[in-house]
């Protein structure tokens, strides 16, 4: 019994079927949230054309190619292959930052933020999540069998997430972007690692796949 969870092709099939259960509730998660933050609505507004059902539909497609792309981009330069692609698109779906639709187009366009002490209140609370991510990128290179963990050039793999976070502060007006490119920066290095793990590769994806459903839940909930 115990050498099916050993055979490559059923860890394959589960990490797929896995990554298909999550997509539901994340595009779902996607359209609620672009309908209930009015992002459809603002775009309406702003333009005056089409309608709001159209700006939704827009806006919510608009979202689904952004992940699509923050995802299969690394994949396809690290050649990751569709199992490491999986893995990594749950690995963001459970520990990065998630950004609202209305807030991701208003950064773009000049709006207000909340100051440097509210971002930096809210920056607490998001730095434990942070930390797992970390962690589940170093287990990731770890399993994989990688010898050399630190070098000069990985240094970058913490400066350049600490660099986002130290934005996020003073640049509150797009706190949440910057929070997202650091969770996603701490979880890159991981991608390209993700096929070759040696032990453990079916663990890590249930427990990603728990964690994808849990958060996307509380999305779900809250909107």
């Amino acid at each position: 019994m115990m050498k099916i969870f050993e055979d490559q092709k059923f860890q394959k099939g589960f990490i797929l079927a896995g990554g298909a259960v999550v997509t539901a509730p994340a595009i779902l998660a996607i359209h609620d949230t672009v309908t209930a933050t009015g992002a459809g609505y603002l775009l309406f507004l702003k333009t005056g054309m089409i309608s709001r059902i159209g700006w939704d539909i827009i806006a919510d497609l608009l979202v689904i190619i952004l992940s699509l792309a923050f995802v299969i981009v690394p994949a396809i330069i690290c050649k990751s292959g569709i199992e490491g692609a999986v893995l990594f698109y749950l690995a963001n779906v459970s520990l990065t930052q998630l950004v609202r639709p209305d807030i991701l187009i208003t950064s773009f366009m000049g709006r207000e933020g909340e100051g440097a002490e509210a971002a930096l209140t809210k920056l607490t609370g998001y730095l434990p999540t942070l930390l797992i991510a970390f962690a589940v990128t170093l287990i990731i290179r770890i399993a994989s069998g990688e010898e050399k963990l630190l070098s000069g050039k990985k240094v970058l793999y913490i400066v350049i997430p600490a660099l986002f976070l130290g934005l996020s502060i003073p640049v509150s007006s797009m706190y949440e972007v910057f929070t997202f490119c650091a969770g996603y920066s701490v979880l890159l290095p991981a991608v390209g690692r993700m096929k070759d793990i040696k032990e453990g590769k079916l663990i890590t994806a249930f427990v990603l796949i728990l964690a994808s459903i849990w958060r996307l839940y509380f999305v779900l909930v809250t909107y």
